[in-house]
């Protein structure tokens, strides 16, 4: 998923860039390191990641694998934020070949509502901090209600699977005992 979010600023480039990359690596934000084989880089464009390699290892949707690459021009700020989205924290309780993300999870916005939340957090936040230079603090509030509610997700969804497992081990030990007990009973 990738959310694109335009704005303006008065600020230099120079000063974009640092306040930018000083307010993202406050929140996990790591600059992205430039591949041998690429162009130089544009100076006139900051790339930071952050999140797991993988999104079969996140815990949350604030620790899918995220990219964002902001690109200043005379003022007008671009930023283009990836985020790679996760069927297991989209909604679908299927494993396996059945849980990979399709287009119908893609286009449905509940789907992937904490997504599009967190993305747009961080843009809305950048943009605060850059065109309207609110504090840090103030440009994070959204973003930080926002992974609330992920972390209150992510809680539901260890209480979910804690519930399930403790259900499959009753069922298991249920079958177990009506199994020895039906052995026991038919000898003599």
């Amino acid at each position: 998923m990738i959310v694109e979010h335009t704005f303006v600023t008065t600020l230099d480039e120079a000063r974009a860039f640092q306040v930018a990359a000083d307010f993202l690596a406050q929140r996990g934000f790591i600059p992205s390191p430039q591949r041998e084989d690429a162009a130089p880089a544009n100076r006139s464009s900051l790339t930071m990641s952050r999140g797991k390699k993988s999104e079969g290892r996140a815990r949350s949707v604030a620790e899918l694998p995220q990219a964002l690459h902001l690109e200043y021009d005379r003022g007008r700020v671009t930023v283009a934020i990836r985020i790679t989205p996760s069927a297991g924290w989209g909604g679908r309780p299927l494993v396996g070949a059945q849980a990979e993300v399709t287009e119908k999870d893609i286009t449905n916005p509940a789907r992937l509502k904490l997504h599009y939340d967190l993305v747009t957090a961080i843009a809305t936040g950048l943009e605060k901090l850059l065109a309207s230079q609110v504090s840090a603090q103030e440009a994070a509030r959204c973003w930080e209600q926002a992974e609330a509610r992920i972390a209150e997700a992510a809680q539901r969804r260890k209480k979910q699977n804690a519930i399930t497992l403790l259900i499959l081990v009753l069922v298991f030990a249920g079958a177990l005992t009506m199994i020895f007990s039906s052995i026991s009973y038919s000898q003599p």
